[in-house]
């Protein structure tokens, strides 16, 4: 399974058919979860994020986690989002979050730049590549997305400065 979050939010499977995610309330919660994988999210910092302050929101959390776990693991493996005290995670790891895997390219650039800048070059293209507009775009606004957009944009920045190098 691939998450996208680099543009708007896209779900493809693994058989490579795109997952429909229809509910404003399950695509920023599976957008949240990206964001933080692979550590849990406690559950009230989900029902913070998703409604605010009021509380009184933990069976929709459940209802809403049922609903996503239907459209992103219709098998019921359990593997893709794990219940996980104190709340939920990301079950398939951050390699699995375009995000995730963008910061891991650069990260490895950065580590080839001196010996091999061919490698360096290509690993940053293949990192700018996996951009499709703003980070978590629908997402931009929301108090638990904005520190995330801007380490994201700045990031972009510096790659495509040392692209340009």
């Amino acid at each position: 399974m691939e998450i996208r979050v680099l543009g708007p939010l896209e779900v493809v499977s693994s058989t490579g058919a795109e997952v429909e995610i229809g509910s404003p309330k399950q695509r920023e919660l599976l957008a949240l979860l990206a964001a933080h994988a692979p550590h849990a999210v406690s559950t009230d910092r989900i029902v913070d994020a998703l409604w605010g302050d009021d509380l009184d929101h933990l069976s929709s959390l459940r209802f809403h986690v049922s609903k996503l776990r239907d459209a992103v693991d219709p098998d019921r493996t359990g593997a893709v989002i794990v219940t996980q005290p104190p709340g939920y995670r990301l079950g398939t790891g951050t390699g699995s979050v375009d995000a995730h895997r963008f910061v891991a390219l650069i990260d490895e650039s950065e580590r080839l730049k001196q010996g091999d800048r061919f490698a360096a070059v290509q690993l940053l293209d293949e990192a700018l590549g996996l951009w499709r507009g703003g980070p978590y775009a629908e997402f931009e606004y929301a108090a638990w997305a904005r520190e995330e957009v801007t380490c994201l944009e700045e990031l972009r920045l510096v790659a495509i400065e040392h692209r340009i190098e």
